[in-house]
């Protein structure tokens, strides 16, 4: 996003808005084409307010030296920072969760630790789920969590009653572990007790609740690890 932005005479200050931008955390960075200097004192740099709403808008204000000159036309570049985008998000049974740069951010109920935060409290602002960097998609399920991470792995979080999180336990945890024995995953979903992760080539493998065959592998044996759906692709 470029702003061209006029200073003309002796004024210091101009703004200019962006509309339709997406959440995020912004910089801003400014080119002089007309010899004048930003003012780099406190208080004196860009500065950029993002609003809140369907359609967000950024206002940007910076502020020069009088340019004797009488004018001193500016290009400000606004650019989203890097790995701070929200790329997916999930509403799972009475929670939600957001991948934001990589991390992966939770809100909501957490009896079973499904935020993944290390506590079982409830929270009505999202908080970071422990130990996670490198998520690239994020399911909510009924009371628990699960992400695909860089390199293709699963990490799940949160209720366990049914093997759900596929660390080959029935334990719940409120930080997230690693599903048993999985790699080369491209998407996850995460269901009510149980989870189904797409692999590269088309397979599907699925895990934790079965009895109604849900797993897609001829039994309504529950699993806490995964086996293979049957039939796919």
């Amino acid at each position: 996003m470029d702003l061209l932005v006029s200073i003309v005479g002796n004024d210091t200050t101009a703004s200019g808005t962006f509309t339709g931008v997406p959440f995020g955390d912004y910089a801003v960075s400014c080119q002089v084409f007309d010899g004048a200097a930003l003012l780099l004192g406190s208080g004196t740099i860009p500065t950029l307010t993002v609003g809140a709403g369907p359609t967000p808008t950024v206002r940007l204000t910076i502020e020069v030296d009088p340019d004797p000159t009488g004018s001193a036309p500016f290009v400000v570049t606004v650019v989203e920072r890097a790995g701070t985008a929200t790329t997916t998000v999930s509403a799972g049974g009475n929670h939600t969760c957001a991948v934001v740069g990589g991390s992966v951010r939770c809100v909501g109920y957490n009896a079973y630790g499904q935020l993944g935060n290390n506590t079982t409290t409830n929270s009505s602002i999202p908080v970071s789920v422990s130990g996670i960097s490198g998520a690239i998609e994020v399911s909510a399920g009924d009371a628990h969590s699960c992400a695909v991470m860089t390199g293709g792995i699963v990490q799940c979080w949160g209720g366990n009653s049914a093997g759900q999180l596929g660390n080959s336990t029935t334990i719940d945890s409120s930080i997230p572990v690693s599903v048993s024995n999985i790699s080369g995953v491209i998407a996850v979903s995460a269901g009510d007790r149980h989870s189904c992760a797409l692999m590269t080539g088309g397979t599907v493998q699925c895990w934790g609740y079965n009895g109604s065959g849900q797993l897609g592998n001829n039994t309504t044996v529950n699993s806490s690890s995964p086996v293979s759906m049957i039939g796919i692709p």
